[in-house]
């Protein structure tokens, strides 16, 4: 560590014995502070919207209820236990104070600023 410039973003990154890092979830900043899985939150939102814009039956049923709860079962039952695997208690608390895929109600203004400004 001494004698050699941190790379960008290494402060918030500590070593672990299993996969090599850990982060310290104390300073997750942007859409990750508001909520957890973005990137899936927006598939949801995409396949929600679609279905309500082609607003047949087979469409409604796969984006409004089938699609959702299999990205939420997936997220849950694989993704996070390997996420609890990789960072332990540290992600268990993130786990604990910021919700997967839709944003509380205190967070709404954080959230809105993030999709208008990035």
């Amino acid at each position: 560590m001494a004698g050699r410039s941190p790379k960008i973003g290494e402060r918030a990154y500590a070593r672990s014995p299993i996969f090599g890092y850990s982060l310290n979830f104390r300073e997750v900043l942007n859409i990750y502070a508001v909520i957890r899985h973005p990137v899936y939150a927006g598939v949801l939102r995409l396949g929600m919207g679609l279905a309500l814009l082609n607003g047949n039956a087979f469409s409604l049923f796969f984006g409004l209820l089938l699609s959702p709860l299999a990205l939420t079962s997936w997220v849950r039952l694989v993704e996070e236990r390997e996420l609890i695997e990789r960072f332990g208690s540290g992600y268990i608390e993130y786990r604990k104070e910021t919700p997967a895929f839709w944003p509380r109600p205190r967070d709404l203004k954080k959230f809105f600023r993030f999709v208008l400004k990035g």
